[in-house]
């Protein structure tokens, strides 16, 4: 997870993986094996071992959750994304003032559904809440 505000003097929101089923950044990746699901967590992760740094991945996820970063094996540039820690968020476990939960799946609202899915790639409400 990731915070981003608008402004200096705006809230901070939190940007995190909405676990898409049939996931844009997964299907743009020209490289076999770069994306897996944690047979645990069930959360998608990137392997940074395997990622090449183009950077599809990153431009087709509607939601921005996808950031490029140096890996720390070989320097090179490679992209992730939050994996929640597989299972067990250190943000959730340190917030400070308890605002944060991690819920493996729950049924949203239709409009919620409606809302999320609005990019066509079927998102699982679950993670952070």
């Amino acid at each position: 997870m990731r915070l981003e505000s608008a402004g200096e003097d705006s809230h901070r929101n939190p940007i995190v993986c909405r676990q898409c089923s049939n996931a844009y950044c997964v299907r743009a990746c020209p490289i076999p094996n770069v994306f897996s699901q944690d047979p645990v967590s069930r959360v998608m992760v990137i392997n940074s071992q395997r990622c090449t740094g183009c950077g599809l991945c990153a431009r087709y996820c509607p939601y921005g959750v996808i950031v490029r970063t140096q890996s720390s094996g070989s320097g090179l540039s490679v992209y992730v994304k939050c994996d929640l820690c597989y299972g067990d968020p250190q943000c959730v476990r340190y917030c400070p003032t308890g605002a944060l939960k991690y819920v493996k799946e729950v049924k949203a609202t239709e409009d919620r559904q409606l809302e999320l899915g609005a990019h066509g790639c079927d998102p699982k409400v679950g993670g952070l809440a």
